[in-house]
């Protein structure tokens, strides 16, 4: 396995060792022909691209869909882009009303539907990872995720509302099973 250097190695070799000052690296402690420090410098290059091509996943994850507020079944941020478009459907169907201290509260059950997809994908950098890791990003146009599922809804006086709502993807790619998310108010 052969790695592309692509200018990305001082950037993350400065950024876990400003100045270069730490101690030599194992690599440096053997002959120059020796076959296993070929090998401990593609497997440090490797790590530090690593590194670098993670710190630029989570930034990019830090807001997406999928989760409580917004599509509930799907994995948490399992859907991320620069941009997206999402929409959730719920029919309500309160079904006691009763006064409980002089407060007035309701029970209702819910059923939903939430879907969401990416309008514009991330521009990722993938020049340095090796072909066998490329199957990690696939060339492929986004599809629609959907979620869908049930909920008990409690409320007092309208404005003091629990809510436990479970939710499964409609897509194995899209998360392992259902999630149960229990939230004060309404998702909307």
């Amino acid at each position: 396995m052969d790695y592309a250097s692509n200018g990305k190695d001082e950037q993350v070799r400065e950024q876990r060792d400003p100045g270069h000052g730490a101690p030599p690296d194992a690599a440096q402690q053997l002959a120059p022909d020796n076959v296993a420090r070929r090998h401990i410098e593609k497997a440090i290059k490797a790590a530090e691209y690593a590194t670098l091509l993670t710190r630029q996943l989570l930034t990019y994850a830090k807001n997406g869909l999928g989760g409580a507020k917004n599509i509930r079944g799907v994995m948490r941020n399992r859907v991320v882009g620069n941009d997206f478009l999402y929409g959730n459907i719920e029919l309500r169907w309160k079904f006691i009303h009763f006064q409980f201290l002089k407060q007035n509260v309701y029970l209702a059950l819910a059923g939903f539907l939430d879907g969401g997809m990416v309008t514009n994908d991330y521009d990722i950098d993938v020049s340095g990872v090796p072909q066998e890791w490329m199957y990690l990003f696939p060339d492929r146009n986004e599809s629609l995720h959907l979620g869908t599922g049930a909920g008990f809804h409690f409320a007092m006086n309208q404005n003091f509302i629990i809510t436990a709502d479970y939710g499964l993807p409609l897509n194995e790619q899209d998360g392992p099973g259902g999630a149960l998310y229990i939230n004060l108010n309404f998702l909307f």
